[in-house]
């Protein structure tokens, strides 16, 4: 099975593969003291599409003066590569950890004094250079007291397949957002070329970069009326010249009646230039497309003139109920993940959930925003090559409830958001080449009877011959109190990181994905 899309994820990133192991899963592989927990302090890291090893960047001590920290490179056994510790200032924020070439890029972002800083490492963590550069006031308010939960939305880092990459800022003029696309080389010497959202500034406009290939890049945008609940957005798909960052072409894929909503992009290899675009489309109405849930799936097909081709969907009352699905009430759905076989039918994997919004910000105090979440049942949509509908499948889970403080507000689609937040309880989906099947890993929880704390357990729903067929994980969590991190893992696996609280130490190991 082989996965054509191109959407490098928006939060985790990269490093290099050594030798496969031959221990078993469920066997401790990596042992951490740490005494500091903080958010994204480890990750995957990623070269494109392709797993490489991992990353933990971990805060070691406080003091008045700044915060210490200690990086430590891994592969896909958790073998230490290397690991550097250095200290940054007290307000600054681990934004993103990416692979761009054979370097490691770590990314920090200092509010109070309106700085990204860039330290840059090879492989086995020594560091080779420094760089910074100056923040638009409007990136930090992106962050707001949420911190680090929406930065890597609004200013994200992405490796492309000529050793280059990209990077997403703010970029505002007379209190209207914009943004900036920088392409700089692999040493961050040289910006090749920038991209600068409307000059003129007359609306705010919010960017999501979708993929590229060697002739395309692709930027989503949303032009609107900032703090404004009426609709007033508009969608809009750009594609950029990757030797030049010139325009090639922009359309506008929102209608009189509808606002698209694209999740995914795929490049056609087969020799017809086309690009595909899927997701979820909204009536046009009163309110802000991610405020109300959608009316069904799209499936959009452009030319590499930005020509639509064809424009097909699923209405969820319509199409999609006589397969025993619905959106109920002030239900939503998020997709995660879409992908073709090799046969071309398409998966598109999303997750079903609730939200209500509380505490909305008070003028500029963003962090005063509270979202709620419950996360309800994960949802796989089978269509055939011909872009039809041929079934869809359902997982009951246990929803656990989960708040946070962020801001919305800074980006296109609200559960991108919620994403970023570890709102919710979707992991992975594993793509197995040999027999043309997948395996979805999500999270559930149980409170069995008698006991006072919940089970934490890995959900696995393996799809084979038209069929799928599920199981279920003990994660034996040390501290019953906060959920063990699920990250992908070498071919086969996922990796757990299990975190004690109580003992301060990290340990993390491998779960088979099946039998």
């Amino acid at each position: 099975m082989k996965n054509n899309n191109f959407n490098t994820p928006l939060l985790l990133f990269i490093i290099v593969l050594i030798n496969l192991p031959s221990a078993l899963p469920g066997q401790i592989y990596f042992h951490e003291k740490l005494d500091f927990r903080n958010y994204l302090q480890e990750g995957p890291i990623w070269n494109r599409d392709e797993l490489k090893g991992y990353y933990t960047c971990n805060k070691i001590d406080n003091n008045g003066s700044g915060t210490e920290y200690e990086l430590k490179l891994l592969d896909l056994d958790f073998n230490l590569l290397g690991s550097d510790k250095f200290s940054v200032s007290k307000d600054a924020i681990l934004l993103q950890v990416i692979l761009l070439g054979d370097q490691i890029v770590v990314k920090f972002g200092d509010p109070k004094k309106r700085l990204f800083n860039f330290r840059v490492y090879n492989q086995e963590a020594k560091l080779l250079f420094k760089k910074e550069r100056e923040a638009d006031k409007w990136e930090f308010q992106a962050v707001g007291g949420a911190k680090v939960l929406t930065a890597p939305i609004t200013t994200s880092l992405y490796p492309l397949s000529d050793g280059s990459f990209l990077e997403f800022c703010v970029k505002a003029k007379k209190n209207r957002i914009g943004y900036e696309i920088k392409n700089f080389s692999q040493d961050l010497s040289k910006d090749k070329w920038s991209f600068l959202s409307n000059p003129d500034q007359k609306q705010d406009v919010y960017a999501a970069y979708l993929g590229g290939n060697e002739d395309l890049l692709l930027i989503l945008t949303s032009k609107s009326e900032v703090f404004r609940r009426v609709l007033g957005v508009s969608m809009y798909l750009i594609a950029l010249n990757p030797e030049n960052g010139e325009k090639v072409f922009e359309t506008k894929i929102t209608d009189d009646k509808f606002e698209y909503v694209p999740t995914k992009a795929f490049f056609k290899d087969d020799g017809t230039q086309k690009i595909s675009l899927v997701g979820q489309y909204f009536e046009r109405g009163e309110k802000r497309y991610h405020d109300y849930k959608s009316k069904g799936l799209f499936y959009k097909t452009f030319d590499y003139e930005g020509n639509e081709i064809n424009d097909s969907k699923i209405n969820w009352e319509k199409d999609v109920q006589k397969h025993s699905f619905s959106l109920e009430g002030k239900e939503k759905l998020f997709l995660h993940d879409i992908f073709e076989n090799e046969e071309g039918e398409m998966f598109v994997i999303g997750e079903v959930y609730s939200n209500e919004r509380l505490h909305r910000y008070q003028g500029s105090d963003v962090s005063k925003t509270r979202i709620d979440v419950s996360p309800e049942r994960l949802v796989t949509f089978h269509y055939s090559s011909k872009i039809e509908l041929i079934a869809v499948h359902e997982i009951q889970k246990e929803g656990n409830h989960k708040f946070f403080h962020t801001n919305p507000l800074f980006s296109i689609n609200k559960g991108m958001v919620i994403k970023a937040g570890g709102g919710f309880d979707y992991v992975l989906t594993h793509l197995h080449e040999k027999d043309n099947s997948f395996t979805i890993a999500y999270l559930d929880f149980k409170e069995p009877d008698g006991e006072k704390r919940k089970k934490y357990l890995l959900g696995l729903s393996t799809y084979s011959n038209g069929e799928f067929s599920n199981k279920e994980v003990d994660l034996n969590a040390k501290n019953h109190n906060e959920l063990p991190r699920v990250l992908p893992g070498k071919p086969g696996y996922i990796a757990v990181f299990d975190y004690d609280e109580n003992t301060k130490i990290l340990d993390t190991r491998l779960e088979r994905l099946r039998e």
